[in-house]
């Protein structure tokens, strides 16, 4: 079991490695979104005051990341404690990280939950916790959809507009909040690219 506890450790390291890569990728490309942004003519005032926020957001991290090269985990704690804007990074940065990310996240959860109840590591259970209370709620708002299931808010919105297969949700009042039940949330996951 000693084993176990080793190789878990080490993924989590690995985890943490790749979330500094996909944080630099995301924040060193932070001038090319800039100048993608500005080109599109189809955002309203609105939009583009969204993407301001996310751009500074980037530079923030970048900053973070330049300044504590030499130290990653540093870096990543201090990235973690600049508040996201929802989706930005998911939007912007290179999607195929995240998935590695939970990929393996979700490996380290199975594996942990095999050893022993005083062998398995706090930090993965307080993760398994976190990830099932979220979860557990039969409703769940915009932006905890987008932290859930990694899918931005603005991402949702095009899922929700499609004619074949929408992204089920519930608005009771025009122009009101935005909710989904998380069941048929998960119902129509597995067909959403039909």
């Amino acid at each position: 079991m000693k084993k176990y506890t080793e190789i878990i450790k080490k993924l989590i390291k690995e985890i943490k490695r790749i979330e500094v890569i996909y944080y630099k990728v995301a924040s060193d490309n932070y001038d090319i979104y800039k100048e993608v942004d500005l080109l599109n003519t189809t955002y309203g005032k609105h939009r583009l005051d969204t993407h301001r926020v996310d751009w500074k957001y980037f530079k923030n991290i970048k900053e973070i990341l330049d300044e504590n090269s030499d130290n990653p985990k540093k870096a990543l704690k201090l990235v973690k404690k600049v508040k996201e804007p929802i989706g930005a990074l998911q939007h912007y940065g290179d999607i195929n990280y995240i998935n590695i990310i939970q990929g393996i996240s979700e490996r380290v959860v199975e594996l942990n939950a095999t050893l022993d109840e005083e062998e398995q590591l706090k930090e993965v259970v307080d993760l398994e916790q976190e990830i099932k209370k979220l979860q557990a709620k039969k409703y769940i708002t915009t932006e905890q959809f987008a932290q859930i299931y990694n899918i931005s808010i603005s991402r949702q919105r095009d899922y929700r507009g499609r004619l074949n297969n929408p992204l089920p949700y519930h608005q009771t009042v025009a122009k009101g909040k935005i909710t989904y039940d998380v069941g048929e949330v998960e119902e129509w996951r597995p067909n959403q690219h039909k």
